[in-house]
């Protein structure tokens, strides 16, 4: 088989999502639909690579995303809140081509710097290049379950999330999708981020997701309520057999009564109902023991996946945080611990 890398543009649109379609453990992050809503979002460029053989078809692909900046341009597969990228390939030599493509890529000397955030659930490759690694914990909870789904999922969890789900539905916490409560998702996210001093997502994500996206296809909201206020909520997205947790929300003051518990055990259910077999719950720094405990809880597996790094322009280590934050917004520059000031 004949194979040659090119640029991915829009008489690629309906191979590419037959691609994506094709290829069950894709991530939201590969699809077009992602893509266009990250050119929307950010103002960023898509510098996407595409394998193909001799008659069209896509047998690999690299999403990579591009940024101008005062210090250089700068590459991220994928930009935006640590998205997964890399390539993803139905053969060796797909793979080997489009890895290939990115390295001549870096050689070109405007570029400060690139990053290749690696996908947990495909294990990380060999060839990629870089100067530096930052590591996460991606973690996973299977939803095989067979025989009674509620019973079986009960199962997979730890005594204390039992419990916490017994508490809300003693409480009366009741769970619903609404998706149309994007809003006030926005404003319990912006009040949890704050108190804790984690960057917010900003207000045209909220914005764009239902222009990009299908409201009970791509995403679901799921709302908690009780004594009439919502409490709680959390934004899924889907693909093929995956779904992410991408958005919790618990207002502080009705954390007692748990109701997060019960949203993602409801949520849960229904994604098995719906087919999906894998429970992604993102990326974790491996100093937040806390939420790595936490999603244990859940029945998650531990998958290691790694940032690779490769800083074409040194200067990016002699500024501060803020200057790197203002200058390439959501995109990934270097590990902020490797900067000299």
């Amino acid at each position: 088989m004949t194979l040659t890398v090119v640029d991915l543009d829009s008489s690629h649109e309906w191979e590419y999502r037959a691609f994506c379609e094709g290829t069950p453990d894709l991530l939201i992050y590969y699809t077009w639909q992602f893509r266009s809503f990250l050119i929307d979002l950010l103002g960023c460029r898509s510098v996407y690579k595409v394998a193909v053989d001799q008659v069209g078809h896509i047998q690999g692909v690299l999403p990579l995303m591009e940024v101008e900046g005062r210090f250089g341009r700068v590459l991220n597969s994928l930009p935006f809140f640590g998205s997964n990228g890399g390539v993803v390939a139905r053969s060796e030599a797909a793979r080997t081509l489009l890895w290939r493509s990115y390295a001549e890529m870096l050689e070109k000397p405007d570029i400060a710097s690139s990053t290749v955030i690696g996908n947990p659930l495909l294990g990380d490759p060999v060839c990629v290049p870089q100067d530096v690694t930052d590591k996460r914990i991606g973690q996973v909870t299977k939803l095989d379950l067979v025989g009674d789904p509620e019973t079986m999922l009960m199962k997979k969890l730890d005594p204390t999330a039992r419990r916490n789900i017994r508490r809300a539905q003693n409480a009366g916490v009741t769970v619903a999708v609404d998706n149309e409560a994007l809003a006030t998702l926005a404003a319990i996210h912006n009040e949890n981020m704050t108190a804790v001093g984690g960057r917010v997502k900003p207000r045209a994500f909220f914005e764009l997701l239902p222009k990009h996206f299908r409201p009970g296809t791509d995403w679901n909201l799921y709302v908690a309520r009780h004594e009439q206020g919502v409490v709680a909520c959390l934004l899924l997205l889907y693909s093929g057999n995956t779904v992410d947790y991408y958005i919790p929300g618990t207002r502080f003051e009705d954390r007692n009564i748990q109701p997060s518990a019960l949203l993602i055990f409801r949520a849960m259910l229904d994604a098995h109902g719906r087919g999906c077999t894998v429970w992604n719950w993102g990326g974790t720094w491996l100093s937040q023991e806390g939420v790595l405990r936490f999603k244990r809880k859940w029945g998650a597996v531990d998958h290691p996946y790694t940032y690779y790094v490769k800083i074409q322009n040194p200067g990016l280590l002699q500024l501060d945080r803020k200057t790197l934050l203002d200058a390439y917004g959501y995109f990934y520059t270097v590990p902020f611990d490797r900067l000299k000031i």
